[in-house]
Order: structure tokens, then C-alpha cells, then sequence
């Protein structure tokens, strides 16, 4: 079996057992508005706990703590942006929820360049057509 008939395997297995748990679990028909609400949902408690430390009622460290769990939660959400995951059909709310994490944690290459870059890796990681050497840089931060 070539590399194109595995990855083509797989990829229709993964898509069979997706459709299945959104039968499964109906409320999975519902996520776009699941992904935005989470993005939402970090966004805002990270403002709200930037200003409790701005006014002095939250210390600095829990600050630092939160903001690291919620960041972590949108970079997982940037990741399933960089798969299509949601509003593949709304390329306009799809985009500025990809920019919005981006400029939320602006030390990161653009998004739409590591999708490039983190796409190839899912198509040739393990083959022939790129090392591990040349892999490893591409993935970086976390995928």
C-alpha cells in the first residue's frame, strides 16, 4: 500500500468515526457555536482577570496561572481553526477568530503560514519526503 492509499485510508476512517459521534451526540451539530463560545469564553475571563489584577484584587501569579491555562485553551482552538474544525463555511468569522488568537499571542508565526507548514506535516511526517531534522523546527509550538 502506498503513502497515498494509507493516507487516503485513513483519512476516510477518521471522517466515518467523526460522522458517527455527531450522531452520537447531537450536540456536536452546534460547533461553530460551541468553538466561539469557548473563544469567547477565554478572551473575556482573561480581560476580567487582567483587570481584577489592575484594580488589586487578584495577585500577579494567579494572574500569570489563568492566563496561561486560557491561553493554552486557544492555542488548541487555533490548532482546530488550522484544520477547518469551524465556520469552514464563514471564512469571514473563520479568519478573525484565527487573527484574534494570533495577535492574543503575537510571539507566534502567523496562522495561516503554520497551517501551510502543519499540513504538510500531517501529509508527509513520517515518510521519506521529510526527516525528523526537518520536521521538528516546522511544528514547533505545541503541533
Amino acid at each position: 500500500m502506498t503513502h497515498q492509499e494509507r493516507t487516503s485510508k485513513i483519512r476516510k476512517e477518521i471522517t466515518e468515526s467523526y460522522k458517527a459521534l455527531k450522531s452520537k451526540y447531537p450536540l456536536l451539530k452546534y460547533q461553530n457555536a460551541i468553538g466561539l463560545s469557548i473563544f469567547l469564553l477565554c478572551v473575556g475571563l482573561s480581560l476580567l482577570m487582567g483587570y481584577l489584577w489592575y484594580i488589586d484584587v487578584v495577585p500577579a501569579w494567579s494572574l500569570i496561572v489563568v492566563n496561561a491555562f486560557l491561553f493554552g485553551v486557544l492555542h488548541e482552538l487555533e490548532h482546530d481553526l488550522i484544520h477547518y474544525m469551524y465556520f469552514k463555511g464563514n471564512k469571514a468569522i473563520h479568519n478573525v477568530m484565527l487573527f484574534s488568537v494570533w495577535i492574543l499571542r503575537p510571539l507566534t508565526l502567523n496562522p495561516w503560514f503554520r497551517r501551510t507548514l502543519h499540513l504538510h506535516h500531517h501529509r508527509f511526517s513520517g515518510t521519506y519526503m521529510i526527516s525528523k531534522k526537518e520536521e521538528l523546527p516546522m511544528v514547533k509550538n505545541g503541533h
